[in-house]
């Protein structure tokens, strides 16, 4: 068979079939640190092995998310002090939800939070 494995939750080692450095850029919207059981800051190390040095890995997520107890920040942390990444300033965007009638259970006018990490 081909194509990308659909199963769901996703583990590390389901990029594996990806090449290294191939890509410019990964782009996520709401998809990462949902829950426990969506991708979080483990699958960091193989995004940034299938992104060429230079380009970069933006992930834009609910504020509520990049605050929650099981986030692995420290990971992250460790991919930048080993020089695979490098943190880049936190991009704040107002009014995430504009359309009240979808949205999540947080305040009325939630930020996006903009994560954005440049690969070396």
């Amino acid at each position: 068979s081909s194509g990308i494995n659909a199963e769901w939750p996703l583990r590390p080692g389901d990029m594996d079939f990806l090449f290294d450095n191939t890509y410019d850029m990964v782009v996520s919207a709401g998809t990462f640190f949902v829950t426990k059981s969506h991708p979080g800051a483990e699958f960091f190390e193989q995004m940034a092995r299938v992104v060429k040095p230079g380009g970069h890995i933006v992930i834009c997520t609910n504020e509520q998310y990049t605050v929650c107890e099981y986030n692995r920040w420290d990971v992250i942390q460790g991919l930048e002090a080993r020089g695979v990444l490098q943190i880049q300033p936190l991009k704040k965007v107002p009014g995430y939800r504009l359309n009240k009638s979808i949205g999540d259970d947080t305040a009325a006018e939630p930020e996006a939070h903009v994560l954005v990490y440049k690969i070396c």
